[in-house]
C-alpha cells in the first residue's frame, strides 16, 4: 500500500463519537467490521471520513490489525488521562 494510514485521535474527536458507536466497542458486542471501520474512519489524519473509508477497506489482515491496535492503544491511553466513568 503506497499511502501510509495514520490515525489521529484527541479526547475533542472521541466526543464526537455517539452513544451508539461506543457500544460497538462494548465487550461482547457483536459489530461488524464495517461499523468499527466507519468509526476509525473518523480518525484518520490527512483525508476525509470517504475516502479513508476507502482506504481502510483495502488494508490487508496485518495492517487492519495493526490499525485497530492502534485506535485501541490510543482511546485507553486517554481513558486513563481523563476518565469518564465519574469515578475518583
Amino acid at each position: 500500500m503506497a499511502e501510509t494510514i495514520t490515525l489521529e485521535i484527541t479526547e475533542d474527536k472521541l466526543n464526537e463519537l455517539t452513544w451508539e458507536q461506543w457500544e460497538i466497542f462494548d465487550n461482547g458486542s457483536s459489530a461488524s467490521y464495517r461499523d468499527t471501520r466507519e468509526i476509525v474512519a473518523m480518525f484518520v489524519s490527512g483525508m476525509d471520513q470517504p475516502t479513508a473509508l476507502v482506504m481502510l477497506g483495502k488494508l490487508k489482515t496485518p495492517q487492519m490489525k495493526s490499525i485497530l491496535e492502534q485506535f485501541v492503544t490510543k482511546v485507553n491511553e486517554l481513558r486513563e488521562v481523563n476518565p469518564t466513568t465519574g469515578d475518583g
